[in-house]
């Protein structure tokens, strides 16, 4: 008879010692012993006498965690004994939390992360007093970010209120930032976190200005006129005008804020308005409202200008005997003062004889002008109003400035 052949014996089923420290013997015996890695559960034992939930000991297991072994192997495991108690973990990064979680002899799945919290994030709150005795060191504690208030920057400046406010909420003050392309110093228009909310004490914010608008000439334009150059500068406050109900084709006498002037664009303006006035006007070549002119182009500053009776069609000079001008440097003092009776009506040089197509003279010969905001007044002088009989007078007043 011919012999069979040997056969070997299947190789033993293997199965993942997990590591029950800390763990009621009940649960790692019928959860993750048994059902999570396959093992027999009677083939988990403890000492005889103790409760069905002890909490297992750290070290106490005859296999080590971590070993892969027949499915089929038995383990004991001894219980817990003594007490630990709770660090004080604030203040510290997740990572050293745990550090000290360990020294204090807690078994690490104990220690929770909270919502946000990664190896690097500042512990703000846990779960569990410091110093709290926990018998057994079964005890799961969670910890959690700190949580601060927002402060509401709008309409405070920054960086010397914002900071303040930033720091008095405890925030890192390296964690508030202008937004780019901003001005060293301004006044905070929005802000990138909701004001009053609570966030985490390292969250970043960005603040934005207030943004800025340029004040519109708006002296001789219509009341309706005048409502629109407002809005359409980006001001989104509305005109205040002198009469509670000006009519829509009242001009425009004077304005509280001069033309060209830069502003916060929720500021607000009062606007002089009346039914019969001089239109007067600024036109080329002079210098317009709110320019900007080097130093080496100033002896190319000219001024001129067109006056009109309001009630007429439009033709310059009507109704008007003389305009006057005035500009003032920037120190306040006076620069030249003159009036001119003939069109063209200029600042500087007599076009008596020339009319309207004599251009403007530049000042004193075509010198440099001085680096600073020049203020212009044009008035218009014995104005014969032809619906009342009266003789009226209007003003028109702007800057422009003279840079290096």
């Amino acid at each position: 008879m011919t012999p069979m052949p040997n056969q070997a014996s299947a190789d033993p089923r293997l199965c993942y010692v997990p590591d029950l420290s800390g763990v009621p013997f009940d649960s790692a015996r019928d959860i993750l012993w048994a059902q999570y890695e396959g093992f027999n559960p009677d083939n988990l034992t403890k000492p005889n006498g103790t409760r069905s939930n002890m909490i297992i000991a750290a070290g106490s297991q005859s296999i080590p965690a971590g070993s892969m072994v027949d499915c089929n192997s038995t383990m004991s495991v001894t219980e817990q004994t003594g007490s630990c108690v709770v660090p004080n973990m604030i203040g510290e990064t997740w990572t050293s939390a745990l550090a000290k979680w360990q020294s204090a002899g807690f078994p690490d799945h104990l220690l929770q992360r909270g919502a946000g919290i990664d190896d690097e994030t500042i512990v703000g709150s846990q779960s569990i007093t410091q110093g709290s005795v926990v018998i057994s060191c079964n005890q799961s504690v969670t910890l959690d970010v700190s949580t601060c208030t927002v402060p509401n920057f709008v309409g405070r400046t920054y960086p010397a209120q914002a900071l303040i406010d930033w720091e008095l909420a405890d925030f890192d003050d390296a964690n508030l930032s202008p937004a780019a392309n901003s001005p060293a110093s301004f006044v905070i228009g929005s802000q990138s976190l909701i004001a009053n909310t609570q966030v985490s004490c390292q969250s970043q914010i960005t603040v934005d200005p207030l943004p800025v608008c340029i004040v519109p000439q708006m002296v001789g334009r219509t009341v309706a006129e005048s409502r629109t150059d407002w809005s359409g500068a980006g001001f989104s406050s509305e005109p205040t005008f002198s009469k509670n109900n000006p009519r829509a084709a009242d001009y425009v006498r004077s304005q509280s804020e001069p033309a060209g002037k830069e502003l916060d664009c929720d500021t607000g303006i009062t606007l002089t308005e009346e039914t019969r006035v001089v239109i007067i006007n600024v036109v080329s070549p002079s210098v317009q409202p709110g320019a900007v002119v080097t130093r080496a182009d100033s002896p190319n500053i000219r001024i001129r200008a067109e006056a009109y009776d309001s009630d007429s069609n439009g033709t310059n000079g009507t109704n008007v005997n003389k305009v006057s001008f005035t500009v003032t440097r920037p120190n306040g003092t006076q620069l030249s003062s003159g009036e001119e009776g003939a069109r063209p009506y200029c600042a500087w040089g007599d076009a008596y004889s020339g009319g309207e197509g004599i251009p403007c003279y530049s000042w004193n010969n075509g010198a440099e002008w001085e680096v600073g905001t020049y203020t212009v007044t044009i008035s218009s002088i014995k104005v014969y109003n032809t619906s009342t009989n009266q003789l009226n007078n209007s003003t028109l007043k702007y800057s422009f400035t003279v840079v290096p």
